[in-house]
């Protein structure tokens, strides 16, 4: 990707799967979190956010989330990376049958945990503050 650089593709972060980015994670924990990465773009998910910011010379792009979009929607949400930078687009996709499918699994967590996120329940705002106050452990 000579436009945007080399990037690196990570779950959460380039070291670890666990920690929590968003886009309104202060600037020193994020420089923190990703080290001494060497990747002009982190392509990142985790949080299931889409956003994308800069810290100094590296871009970092959340993606989205396919399975659990937490955007106010139930569209899936994912990004493409090329010769014109990131677009972050979304999919519409029928969420009731794919919740009633999963409904009919016994997953025990499906009308608590998946039904708020796979019907669009859950906003990018309240999603980016619930996983900041399990960042700070709250």
């Amino acid at each position: 990707m000579p436009e945007l650089g080399a990037a690196l593709f990570c779950h959460a972060t380039p070291t670890s799967d666990l920690p929590i980015l968003t886009a309104a994670t202060p600037e020193g924990e994020v420089s923190r979190e990703l080290g001494e990465v060497a990747a002009d773009v982190v392509v990142c998910g985790h949080t299931h956010v889409q956003y994308e910011r800069r810290l100094g010379r590296t871009l970092i792009v959340n993606a989205g989330s396919v399975g659990m979009p937490y955007e106010g929607s139930p569209d899936v949400r994912w990004a493409v990376l090329g010769a014109n930078g990131i677009e972050h687009l979304s999919t519409s996709y029928d969420s009731v049958a794919a919740l009633d499918a999963l409904s009919r699994t016994g997953f025990p967590l499906v009308e608590q945990w998946l039904e708020p996120a796979l019907l669009g329940r859950i906003t990018a705002a309240e999603a980016t503050d619930e996983f900041e106050r399990r960042r700070r452990g709250a």
